[in-house]
């Protein structure tokens, strides 16, 4: 039973580990509540709204995420505040696509 937690585990986490000296760490809460807040306010299912944490985590656990942004053209000059509402935005996005249903003539 050990060993199959142990590999439940293991996929779970893809190899990854919480790096507590990333960027992002000191502004994660405050952008997670405001994409509660977003998705609330936009009335996306609560799957949509995990979804797009799970998401904005794994895009800012890449392990060369400073100089991926960097790389950005739109993120030059920007503050560090400003590219990551940007990513957020763009994660809520992202996941409404996925579990936001539209039908045409109902609003």
């Amino acid at each position: 039973m050990d060993r199959i937690l142990d590999r439940l585990v293991e996929g779970q986490n893809l190899g990854k580990l919480y790096n507590p000296q990333a960027f992002y760490v000191r502004y994660r809460e405050f952008y997670i509540d405001w994409m509660c807040t977003l998705c609330g306010e936009l009335d996306h299912q609560p799957e949509t709204f995990h979804h797009a944490v799970n998401t904005l985590d794994a895009y800012l656990q890449r392990s060369d995420i400073i100089h991926h942004i960097r790389a950005i053209p739109h993120f030059c000059g920007q503050t560090e505040s400003n590219v990551l509402t940007l990513i957020a935005v763009a994660c809520i996005f992202v996941s409404a696509k996925y579990h936001e249903q539209t039908y045409p003539g109902i609003t």
